[in-house]
């Protein structure tokens, strides 16, 4: 299982869902594993972090950057946006203020995770 690297309720830059240096950090020394066949799991999904002004999380599945152009969002990062009128916004009803940070993986980031894991 080559993914979730941290835990989505950290406030953090990293991408919980995959952090290649970590998942190479981690896996270093696979090659010294006893067990020669191991099959792996890549991720291929997103999801988006909602944070409400008092810290409180909650995960909505399989949003992408492309989510986050919207009139009513102000965007605060390259993937982090601020809710700046209440209403709903995917499925969800959400709050001025509430902010949502989009993890998602790259084909880069998967390719380069095979690379690593395929020289192992």
């Amino acid at each position: 299982m080559c993914y979730s690297t941290s835990s989505p309720l950290e406030n953090s830059d990293k991408n919980s869902i995959l952090d290649v240096n970590t998942l190479k950090s981690y896996l270093s020394k696979i090659d010294e594993y006893p067990i020669k066949k191991i099959e792996t799991a890549l991720p291929i999904y997103s999801w988006g972090i909602v944070t409400n002004y008092l810290g409180k999380h909650k995960l909505i599945n399989a949003l992408s950057e492309k989510d986050l152009k919207n009139p009513s969002f102000k965007k605060n990062s390259e993937n982090e946006i601020e809710i700046q009128k209440d209403g709903f916004y995917f499925g969800n009803y959400l709050n001025k203020g509430f902010r949502i940070k989009v993890e998602e993986i790259s084909d880069e980031q998967l390719q380069d995770v095979i690379s690593f894991l395929e020289k192992k």
